[in-house]
């Protein structure tokens, strides 16, 4: 090999050897790690379907530029409006109009993933997913729809106490991380002590982590 090999990592990416791959998936988090012959299609298509990519607005005439700029800084409530603007226009309409079902097509699947997010239990993901899409789409339909979903979670108990375990989740995983297992296999039996968290998703994730520590 005639190209640079770098050996260690950092953080969660630690290698001491080659070949060895990392599969992110569409939350950030690794959900495979290790040589490349072990990882299955089934894993990858599984995690194929929770990825949305931004629509492409490479191809619009110049006159879109505003609404390209506002999209690719992901502000969608301004570029929605620079195309509302440019329906007005008869020589851009048509492009205009195509443009603003694409976009709103992308907004629609991006808040019916974040509330799946929470429907699945993960509710910590799926709240950051709703504030992003409050911001993002603020003024449009999109961004109402969010903010009414979050703030109704917000008010649900079942659903802060599942937020409140996943937080405590989290911290296990950063001990653990940290090579303090007996650290993190107490945060975990918080989680899975008592009748608190009895019926919770986290519940059940936790006590299968737990599980894989020995706990």
């Amino acid at each position: 090999m005639k190209y640079a090999i770098a050996l260690g990592g950092a953080d969660e990416y630690k290698t001491s050897g080659i070949p060895h791959c990392w599969l992110v998936g569409p939350n950030g988090k690794i959900v495979f790690e290790g040589h490349p012959s072990g990882i299955s299609e089934a894993v990858i298509e599984e995690n194929l379907r929770g990825v949305r990519l931004k629509p492409s607005f490479d191809d619009l005439p110049e006159a879109f530029g505003k609404a390209r700029m506002a999209f690719e800084k992901d502000d969608w409530a301004k570029g929605l409006k620079e195309l509302e603007k440019l329906e007005k226009d008869e020589a851009n309409a048509q492009a205009a109009t195509a443009a603003k079902e694409k976009v709103l097509g992308f907004g629609k699947e991006s808040l019916a993933s974040a509330v799946a997010k929470g429907e699945g239990g993960d509710y910590t993901s799926a709240m950051k997913a709703l504030d992003k899409l409050a911001d993002d789409w603020k003024g449009c339909e999109i961004g109402d729809e969010a903010k009414k979903q979050r703030d109704g979670w917000k008010k649900d108990k079942t659903v802060k106490l599942e937020l409140d375990a996943e937080e405590l989740l989290l911290k296990a995983a950063e001990l653990e991380k940290a090579g303090q297992k007996p650290a993190a296999a107490a945060v975990l039996k918080k989680v899975c002590e008592g009748k608190k968290y009895e019926g919770t998703k986290a519940r059940a994730r936790a006590e299968e982590r737990l599980k894989a520590l020995g706990g």
